[in-house]
């Protein structure tokens, strides 16, 4: 991982998150160094707020930023001085269990979200070889065609709902 963030470009950090039963671990990867903190946290109380968060934010009435500035403690504070030591600029994410539902764009320190701090992108195993451009890039060929008489049929056709 640590060549793949070199080839990133300066400011690239790796973030990788495990939910343990008492707490969770972050493990800060950069191209030369590698440090792990903790944050003591039940997983069940952890879930907890993943969910409320989530709900508060499809909820035209709630006010997400508590629970944002909240989950911004356990899994940002815990690293920043990390983050920015390193002058981080974009943070690559590798989310365990129940932290895949939060936007980590969403979260708040208090002063701004991460969105305005970092950019944040989530990669999982699978795709770390294509972060690199390791995997060869397909080659389409197309050829596209059409039956003017099925046209009407297909303009009349519902849109699916997104």
């Amino acid at each position: 991982m640590e060549t793949t963030l070199a080839s990133l470009g300066p400011g690239t950090v790796a973030v990788y998150s495990v939910v343990a039963p008492e707490r969770v671990s972050l493990l800060v990867v950069t191209p030369n160094v590698r440090i792990a903190r903790q944050f003591a946290i039940s997983d069940q109380a952890l879930r907890a707020k993943v969910f409320a968060f989530w709900k508060q934010l499809r909820s035209a009435d709630a006010d997400p930023l508590p629970m944002a500035q909240d989950l911004y403690k356990i899994l940002i504070a815990p690293i920043q001085k990390d983050l920015d030591a390193y002058n981080a600029t974009t943070l690559m994410w590798s989310l365990d269990d129940v932290l895949r539902y939060i936007p980590i764009a969403a979260l708040h320190d208090g002063k701004q979200f991460m969105v305005e701090k970092y950019r944040n992108e989530v990669f999982t195993q699978k795709s770390i070889a294509a972060l690199a451009g390791d995997q060869p890039k397909a080659s389409w060929q197309v050829l596209a065609m059409g039956f003017p008489s099925l046209m009407g049929t297909y303009r009349s056709c519902p849109r699916l709902p997104r």
